[in-house]
């Protein structure tokens, strides 16, 4: 390509995305869009009579009954997950002898690094009176078991040991820890910055080799894993050797290892002998320019579509001019089939050590890396984003929800990076139709939403909803105080409403029994049974700050902050295919100008 049309690229693909996106983006407009909700159905930690810091970090560590254990700067918060207040707390504050450049920091409550603190980062149960404590300590983490006094009604600290295995060293590095048949596992990202530490994937005394990237590559970042038969699998991008220079660098990749892999005899007992890797591929009708490269979340949650078994993940685009994320299925028996890639005995967990005489020989031989790679479910994304705006940054699912028909539905809940929080599903048996049921601005001051967690106790059933200091809760659906007639009620297509023709009103169904006498298509959005099913359609309901939620404003979309860009993979791949053939037209049109009008000089460039 001509030097003048690299230089215009990303403006002329600026200028040419939102005009073709206008073509197709009130397909996947969502039903529903919430502003501000009414104060009685939300709930906030922290109040506003406690001081919300924003060094805070918060991150939602383990839900203990009806209380959630939340981990923050120097504290671990005890919450109830009915009104979200604090019912206690335990505080431990980074020793001041964990990172001397730090001790001058903690002994003056200075401004500088905010790593030098400890953010709590793990937390469970060893016993029901017995809980595991980690933190970052200030770049030296460590780990604390707390036992619980009944008669002081408080938790003290019994000891206090090394957390490197098993903590992130500062508040922003992930971790995926596991805790699976008495055994932890813990695949811990790499720190770029100073202090500098490779990635690992460790269950002591086991670990990768950092020096050996067909383990695991030195920069890789883990996002989160699950256990599932007797293995173990860890989700995370990486740097990808395999892959040309032209293209992204990174690759989502899974990690499997047995859970119960017993290493190599002496002295390579610190070697893990089970672990494989396979790539994830997730891709707008397979066409490689719109591969989303990094895996940024997983959810825990396996569900079942037809008769696959299925999990859910959430991908970025990297090296882009624009913000490109989506969520895509993945099959696990695609999954176990890539890992073996035509080695049966690659399923097998040994139950005695491996005896390994020349380790450099068994590393090549045993090539962890699969050549075949996961493709995304059905060849397409459940959903996707692409702009200047906003990615997706969270997800969740609840699966299954049982509609009035008997039909079951996977709920997507997917948290942004400006605040908001997509509700949608995908009504399609054999394909993808999705249908974006609402769209609710959560943190109005566009914080990203860090973490989602769909909670259910006897008469409670909430979405938690946290970013870097604020956590929030609120209700699975806006049926009650949102829709008015049976049409609008039937037209948001989620699994959770139902018109109840009795009450001539629209109710939630969540974990409620179906009326006998309701109405509701997920799949249509109509039903002849609603009385004023011909009245003219209200397909696009706002509820701005402010205004009466029970006034449906029918104006065209577009009045939300940053405006809603869901797209579904046909439409989307269309609009970048043409943004890239416009800018390739424009762009030579550009150069080739350039080059019979400008002095000779200043007609190329030298980019080496």
């Amino acid at each position: 390509m001509h030097p003048a049309s690299s230089v215009l690229w990303p403006v002329l693909l600026a200028a040419l995305l939102p005009f073709a996106a206008s073509t197709w983006e009130k397909q996947l407009e969502p039903k529903l869009f919430i502003e501000e909700y009414p104060h009685q159905l939300v709930r906030v930690f922290p109040a506003d009579n406690v001081t919300a810091s924003p060094g805070e970090y918060l991150r939602l560590l383990l839900l203990d009954g009806d209380y959630v254990l939340v981990g923050g700067r120097n504290y671990l918060y005890n919450l109830s997950v009915h009104t979200l207040d604090q019912v206690g707390n335990i505080s431990w504050p980074a020793s001041s002898s964990s990172n001397p450049a730090c001790a001058e920091h903690l002994a003056q409550s200075a401004a500088g690094d905010l790593n030098c603190a400890n953010f709590i980062r793990v937390a469970r149960h060893l016993s029901p009176q017995s809980l595991l404590v980690c933190g970052t300590n200030s770049y030296s983490p460590r780990c604390r078991e707390y036992k619980y006094d009944s008669v002081q009604r408080n938790y003290s600290w019994k000891t206090d040991v090394d957390g490197q295995a098993i903590c992130p060293q500062d508040r922003n590095s992930s971790a995926a820890v596991l805790f699976v048949n008495n055994r932890q596992i813990a695949g811990l990202s790499a720190r770029t910055s100073a202090p500098k530490t490779p990635a690992v994937l460790a269950a002591r005394p086991l670990t990768t080799k950092p020096e050996d990237p067909t383990q695991l590559g030195a920069d890789a970042e883990f996002v989160g894993a699950f256990a599932f038969d007797e293995h173990a699998y860890f989700f995370l991008t990486e740097s990808a050797p395999e892959k040309d220079s032209c293209g992204p660098r990174t690759a989502a990749t899974v990690m499997r290892v047995c859970v119960s892999d017993p290493g190599g005899a002496p002295p390579h007992d610190w070697m893990w002998t089970t672990l494989q890797k396979v790539r994830l591929h997730c891709s707008l009708n397979g066409t490689r320019p719109f591969v989303f490269t990094d895996v940024t979340t997983v959810s825990p949650i396996m569900t079942r579509w037809n008769s696959a078994f299925v999990f859910y993940a959430l991908f970025r685009i990297q090296g882009s001019p624009f913000k490109g994320s989506a969520v895509c299925a993945f099959s696990v028996d695609d999954l176990v089939a890539a890992i073996k890639d035509g080695k049966p005995e690659r399923e097998k967990c040994p139950t005695q050590a491996t005896i390994i005489t020349n380790e450099t020989q068994f590393l090549e031989d045993s090539s962890p890396l699969s050549r075949a790679e996961v493709r995304n479910y059905l060849s397409e994304p459940m959903l996707a984003h692409v702009g200047f705006d906003y990615h997706y940054t969270s997800l969740w699912i609840d699966p299954q929800v049982r509609t009035a028909s008997g039909k079951r539905y996977d709920v997507f809940f997917i948290g942004t990076s400006h605040g908001h929080v997509i509700k949608a599903i995908n009504v399609g048996q054999n394909s993808i139709s999705t249908v974006v049921i609402e769209d609710i601005i959560v943190f109005p001051g566009e914080d990203p939403v860090l973490e989602l967690k769909i909670v259910r106790r006897p008469g409670l059933v909430t979405l938690l909803v946290t970013t870097y200091h604020e956590l929030v809760s609120v209700p699975l659906d806006n049926c009650n105080w949102t829709v008015r007639t049976c049409t609008q009620c039937v037209g948001l297509q989620d699994p959770y409403c139902a018109w109840n023709k009795d009450t001539s009103k629209c109710e939630s169904l969540v974990d409620q029994p179906v009326p006998k006498n309701s109405v509701q298509e997920v799949v249509s959005g109509h039903s002849l049974e609603c009385p004023d099913e011909f009245s003219k359609h209200l397909s696009n309901m706002k509820f701005p700050h402010g205004s009466d939620p029970w006034s449906i404003d029918n104006t065209a979309s577009g009045t939300a902050r940053g405006g809603s860009h869901l797209y579904s993979a046909h439409t989307l791949g269309f609009a970048i295919t043409f943004c890239i053939m416009g800018s390739i037209v424009v762009g030579f049109g550009v150069g080739y100008w350039y080059r019979h009008n400008q002095r000779k000089d200043m007609a190329y460039f030298n980019y080496r």
